[in-house]
């Protein structure tokens, strides 16, 4: 579990104090399942709730330097009425060159209908 004075994503501040993180994964066989969220602890409108849980499902397969894991995330907004959830497919390609490990990752949004 992380604790974080801000929950911050890609440079942009989500809430106005501190965050709990928990999160949990089990892999196995090129499996790979995990859960996040977001619990508020700082006196905002949702204290003491989770306002963000993001579910992913990927899969990892190896063909001798080359790898690919295909994914699906699930962003679900419990306790914010107002934000959908949405669903996000990715696809990371990578290629081993000695101890460094070149990769892209390409993915697609959709945006739910709050309902």
């Amino acid at each position: 579990m992380d604790v974080n004075s801000r929950y911050v994503w890609h440079g942009i501040v989500l809430s106005q104090g501190a965050v709990a993180q928990p999160s949990a994964w089990v892999s196995a066989y090129g499996l790979k399942f995990s859960v996040w969220s977001n619990l508020v602890l700082e006196d905002e409108v949702n204290r003491r709730q989770f306002n963000e849980v993001d579910v992913v499902c990927g899969y990892g397969l190896e063909f001798g330097k080359l790898s690919f894991e295909p994914s699906f995330a699930l962003y679900l907004y419990p306790n914010q009425p107002d934000a959908p959830s949405t669903g996000e497919l990715a696809l990371k390609v990578s290629y081993a060159l000695g101890a460094l490990r070149v990769f892209t990752n390409h993915s697609s949004t959709e945006i739910g209908d709050g309902g």
